[in-house]
């Protein structure tokens, strides 16, 4: 269902799923035992890169609003900085990854290889 989502998706988003845990009710009979719910945030996208920057984005407003009580807003910069170079390090590691055992881009070499060469990146990274 989620990676559905990501192709319907035009932008990033962060979706907070809600469950319910009924089995616990069942085997649980306690009155005074508490219903057990659970949640999950998951993240959507066209893109790896548009997922990355929502995670991001998220992350940098939670930090912000923790640190605010501490610091004045303006004083953050290195902060958001030093999030913004771990979100980069992440994306160039998911694109190195995604690139092992393929030919070198744009090295002149003998190129040709019949699938899709031509130095193209691959389809999902557009």
């Amino acid at each position: 269902m989620c990676m559905s989502l990501n192709e319907l998706a035009e932008q990033g988003a962060a979706i907070e799923v809600t469950f319910y845990d009924t089995d616990f009710d069942e085997e649980e009979e306690d009155e005074d035992s508490e219903a057990r719910d659970d949640f999950v945030m998951l993240f959507v996208g066209p893109t790896p890169a548009a997922i990355m920057q929502v995670q991001r984005d998220l992350l940098v407003q939670d930090v912000i609003n923790l640190m605010e009580r501490h610091f004045d807003g303006s004083e953050l910069g290195g902060v958001v900085a030093e999030v913004d170079k771990l979100f980069s390090q992440r994306f160039d590691a998911l694109v190195n990854s995604l690139e092992i055992g393929k030919p070198p881009r744009g090295s002149g070499g003998s190129g040709g290889s019949g699938h899709g060469g031509g130095g193209r990146r691959p389809r999902h990274l557009h």
